[in-house]
């Protein structure tokens, strides 16, 4: 059987707008993140910093975690997340950023985040950020 993306409800952008927790990694734990729209453009800046020697050293309040959100599919959505310490990592020819789809529960308070794009249904992943306002 074949099955086709325009069988998923279209889910608004704007739907990522908020503040939300990222949870399913433990250097991340308690790390809490504002998205908002610049300049016609989705982006995530940090809220809240883990309180481990990694946040705390190496991140600070303001620091964009996600610079870019991208439409795939009228229900699924490409993130760019930087690394922490993301500068560093082109001195050795390493990405600074990871790319996740992400597509959202059915109630809209969880986004969550897979490596590949998501199979038909829909399921669950352990990592993903839980909407807090």
């Amino acid at each position: 059987m074949f099955f086709s993306c325009a069988n998923y409800k279209y889910v608004d952008e704007n739907k990522f707008i908020g503040i939300w927790e990222l949870k399913g990694r433990d250097i991340y734990q308690g790390m809490v993140i504002k998205i908002e729209r610049k300049k016609d453009k989705l982006i995530g800046v940090v809220v809240s910093i883990p309180q481990n020697k990694y946040g705390t050293l190496l991140m600070k309040k303001g620091d964009v975690w996600i610079p870019n959100i991208n439409r795939v599919a009228n229900y699924y959505f490409k993130i760019t997340e930087n690394k922490i310490a993301g500068k560093i990592f082109p001195v050795y020819n390493l990405p600074a950023s990871t790319e996740y789809f992400a597509y959202f529960s059915e109630d809209n308070n969880i986004i969550y985040l897979a490596q590949k794009p998501p199979n038909i249904p829909v399921k669950a992943t352990s990592i993903f950020y839980k909407k807090i306002k």
